[in-house]
């Protein structure tokens, strides 16, 4: 099983949920030296938002890098930092940060302006290797190539975390989202607050979240989620993606005829091939 219960990481809580448009991928990590790590990767129509909490690194031996870009350089990416500056950045360069706002190369955008002060270092240089280091079967000529490379360098702590998106530099309609981060939850929100899409690791009882039109979100169990409401009603998009057959529950609450309704959302529990499954329920206010 690639992922949930049974799987070959090292936590069951791993797995993706989508409603075809918008998509949430999440994982809690441990590995070698690193432990609890909460990753959430959330991708709507014009971005991807990049969230992390939790990195334990006291214990690692080594510095502990988070890789953001690794591709052929294309000749030519712009730093630019939150003093608005920008640099150029060409061959051979190495460029480390706490002051780094966007890098731009090769049409994308590596933006860091929600969460000022992340030490991020952007890397050109030749690298050599074979397609044999990969696969066995690959080929044992070595290829030498310049590549463009991007990452976050990361203390030595119980709480490291990031932040940053991605998206098209000469993108024109990029959605409007706000992100939040905790260590127990990674969400975006878009700005007329008709999105709500994330990933609640653990429960904080009584934490309530805002949708359009006053509606309120209280999840109830640790998942991954889509919520898009409108005036009429809201899609709740979720599974349980640790596939243990657990109950995934929300309790929405909307206001009619001036008084609040509270109505518990439940999703099937799901086995067998249909484990991990997303699956959208709609609560109709009308």
């Amino acid at each position: 099983m690639e992922w949930g219960s049974g799987s070959w990481g090292s936590h069951d809580f791993v797995g993706a949920i989508s409603d075809g448009t918008t998509g949430v991928l999440a994982m809690t990590l441990s590995k070698v030296h690193i432990s609890g790590a909460r990753k959430t990767n959330i991708v709507s129509s014009s971005q991807v938002n990049c969230l992390a909490t939790c990195i334990d690194t006291s214990k690692t031996s080594n510095t502990v890098l988070t890789s953001v870009a690794q591709d052929l350089f294309c000749g030519q990416a712009v730093i630019t930092y939150f003093d608005s500056t920008q640099q150029v950045v060409s061959d051979n360069e190495n460029i480390t940060s706490k002051t780094i706002l966007s890098v731009s190369h090769n049409g994308l955008t590596y933006d860091f302006s929600e969460y000022p002060g992340q030490n991020i270092t952007v890397k050109t240089a030749n690298q050599t290797g074979r397609w044999s280091d990969i696969n066995t079967s690959g080929s044992t000529t070595p290829i030498t190539q310049n590549i463009f490379s991007v990452w976050i360098n990361h203390g030595k702590s119980t709480s490291e975390s990031y932040g940053y998106r991605i998206y098209a530099h000469d993108e024109m309609n990029i959605d409007d989202i706000l992100t939040s981060r905790s260590e127990n939850h990674h969400l975006i929100s878009s700005n007329d607050k008709k999105l709500l899409a994330g990933t609640i690791y653990q429960i904080d009882p009584g934490t309530k979240f805002s949708l359009y039109g006053g509606i309120t979100l209280e999840p109830l169990s640790a998942t991954s989620f889509v919520a898009k409401a409108d005036d009429s009603e809201l899609k709740i998009t979720s599974t349980d993606i640790s596939q243990k057959g657990k109950q995934i529950e929300f309790n929405v609450s909307w206001q009619k005829n001036f008084s609040m309704v509270t109505q518990r959302v439940c999703f099937p529990v799901q086995t067998g091939n249909e484990a991990g499954r997303s699956t959208t329920l709609t609560i109709n206010f009308q």
